[in-house]
């Protein structure tokens, strides 16, 4: 079996037994053959059952739910989509205030999802921080950032300017300049969730197939070592393993994000630091820095992480002590009281980088 639970301090932190569900041995005829067990195959299949419970789905994952992306994330469920802004550019005013509505309400359609079918996943709505912090550049940039959001139609609802000392209510970073608060944004345990939402899909009646890699897709159809699967829809859900079923490879690119999490701090580590309310946080540099403190009092904290020659996967995601301590580095200026915190896991993914995102299908 897998060291899947060694994927993550996410699935380090499961309660259940990590059993992997039966491989697909037989051919199948479905309605909707769905790749990938994460978040984009499981909520899918999630809306469509609840839409059209007659339909017959099936779920074909090449390791278990929650081994990608979904499992290894840093935590933040956010009401934003990547390029929304020239998405939604050449709408109406009306009909784009009404999109970022839709998309602010993503935290909360989820948060009645979990009530509904009983996930506990440390859902906590705290909101985003934006950080203006270690160098005074990054208040221009953000700055700049939130003018182009008022100038989009949104408002201090939705974005609001935090100066240094109304930060410092919510956290409190070496040096800080200001920022921004955005609320549309809540943190979790991402494998809790998605390995809840497979359960529930089980629930509606779909079926999922555990260690069986597509080999082979097309319109109509997909191939494993052992089985074919005929279909009248086929949803390609695989994120950053796009690559490896052309010709999905057109439209994303693998890139890896690298992550780290420290021991339980103390309470009184935590009175310094702020984040009393689950909000997530991270600073206006070019290293994408992220973090979160978790429900049993960790730091988690991500940074940019990297791209593979020619866009290949990664696979092995234990990181250096290079990649290590370059964490710890940032998070220390952030942050000096945790420049010498012991740091319990690391790990990392990859995730797909759309090359030009444009919702679309592919048809024969």
């Amino acid at each position: 079996m897998p060291a899947w639970r060694s994927i993550s301090l996410w699935m380090d932190q499961l309660d259940e037994p990590l059993v992997a569900r039966p491989s697909l041995e037989h051919d199948l005829d479905v309605n909707v053959a769905i790749i990938g067990a994460g978040y984009t195959g499981l909520w899918t299949a999630y809306y469509l059952k609840r839409q059209a419970p007659e339909l017959k789905i099936a779920i074909i994952e090449a390791q278990t739910a929650g081994f990608g992306a979904s499992g290894r994330n840093g935590g933040w469920l956010m009401g934003n989509l990547l390029g929304e802004d020239r998405l939604l550019a050449e709408l109406a005013p009306r009909q784009r205030r009404a999109s970022f509505d839709l998309l602010h309400g993503i935290p909360d359609e989820v948060a009645q999802v979990l009530v509904r079918e009983g996930i506990d996943c440390d859902y906590c709505k705290g909101g985003a921080l934006y950080c203006a912090a270690r160098y005074p550049e990054q208040e221009g940039s953000l700055r700049r950032y939130l003018d182009k959001l008022y100038a989009q139609g949104l408002t201090e609802d939705d974005y609001r300017w935090l100066s240094p000392q109304q930060l410092a209510e919510q956290v409190r970073i070496a040096k800080p300049y200001g920022g921004i608060y955005a609320p549309h944004v809540a943190t979790i345990n991402p494998a809790k969730l998605v390995r809840g939402l497979a359960r529930a899909v089980e629930s509606l009646g779909v079926t999922i197939y555990e260690n069986s890699a597509v080999t082979h897709w097309q319109s109509g159809s997909l191939r494993t070592a052992k089985a074919c699967v005929r279909a009248a829809w086929v949803v390609p859900a695989v994120e950053g393993y796009a690559n490896t079923l052309p010709p999905l490879g057109r439209y994303q690119l693998p890139v890896q994000s690298l992550i780290v999490a420290t021991e339980p701090l103390p309470a009184s580590t935590w009175e310094g630091i702020g984040l009393s309310q689950g909000q997530a946080f991270g600073e206006s540099s070019r290293q994408v820095t992220y973090g979160q403190r978790t429900a049993d009092n960790r730091l988690v904290f991500g940074a940019r992480g990297g791209y593979q020659f020619a866009g290949k996967l990664r696979h092995n995601f234990d990181l250096t002590d290079s990649e290590v301590e370059l964490r710890r580095y940032l998070f220390g200026e952030l942050f000096p009281q945790l420049k010498k915190a012991r740091i319990t896991h690391s790990w990392g993914g990859n995730l797909g980088m759309s090359r030009r995102f444009r919702p679309h299908m592919l048809c024969d």
